[in-house]
């Protein structure tokens, strides 16, 4: 069995679906190095004074914000190279076959340039939710093609943070279901319980910053995907083209699920 644990990024601009897929046995490795890697920074802070972190929070970490205000850029920075490191099957916890490596997967798309094609009275929740959905149908639907290729006999289950986001992840999942037999469930979790989802934000968060780029011109690859695909580990990510959003939007009014009133 496999387990794919997702997770949403977004600012006004971007939305952004990412995360991994593994076998469970690596995740099982991977959960206990990760928590034993937070469980030793509380350490360093209870001597230091600082207050214990939760968990991983990109934002926070990335930002050196509420839980992180008392570290140092280079704690940051040392902080997630390790985290990467149990990713990237490069501690002695985590290591494994190269075909056992997990696989980040990642979508996004610009809001705003798809808010130009549609009925401008969709609300911006509204907007947002639609603009994941899709996101989310696409990253799926590669997962789905690498499976087929990679991993013909297995069957996977997914794991989506439990936010704002989770019943578009939903709606989502239901469209691909139908054509991917492997895939068994999505159900919306939390970190308290699925260790897995911190990594999920890592990678959606980054994923986020490159896209924004992206979309902005500047083509150049963030430091921290680039160190993964240094060390080894599969990345599959991609857009939607803004010169598809049209047909996209089109498609979405012909099934009913834009408004097809109003100026495109």
């Amino acid at each position: 069995m496999m387990t794919g644990y997702l997770d949403e990024s977004a600012n006004n601009d971007v939305v952004v679906c990412g995360g991994w897929i593994a076998m469970d046995h690596q995740w099982d490795k991977i959960s206990l190095a990760w928590e034993e890697r937070v469980a030793y920074e509380n350490r360093i802070s209870a001597k230091r004074g600082f207050p214990p972190i939760s968990r991983y929070h990109a934002v926070y970490c990335a930002n050196l914000k509420k839980e992180f205000k008392d570290w140092t850029v280079e704690r940051q920075i040392t902080f997630a190279k390790k985290l990467q490191d149990i990713m990237a099957a490069r501690t002695g916890r985590t290591k494994c076959h190269k075909h056992e490596r997990p696989i980040i997967f990642g979508w996004g798309m610009s809001i705003s340039e798809f808010k130009s094609v549609i009925n401008p009275r969709v609300t911006d929740v509204e907007l947002k939710s639609i603009c994941y959905t899709l996101c989310v149908i696409d990253c799926l639907k590669e997962v789905g093609r690498v499976m087929d290729h990679y991993y013909p006999s297995e069957k996977i289950t997914f794991i989506h943070d439990r936010g704002d986001l989770a019943n578009a992840a939903q709606r989502a999942f239901e469209v691909v279901r139908a054509t991917s037999p492997q895939f068994m469930n999505l159900v919306p979790g939390g970190w308290e319980d699925f260790t897995p989802l911190q990594p999920a934000d890592m990678v959606a968060y980054d994923i986020l910053k490159r896209f924004k780029k992206r979309f902005a011109g500047d083509d150049q690859i963030r430091k921290s995907l680039q160190r993964l695909v240094d060390h080894g580990t599969p990345i599959i990510a991609g857009h939607i083209k803004p010169g598809a959003m049209k047909e996209v939007a089109d498609m979405m009014r012909r099934g009913g699920v834009l408004d097809s009133q109003g100026p495109c």
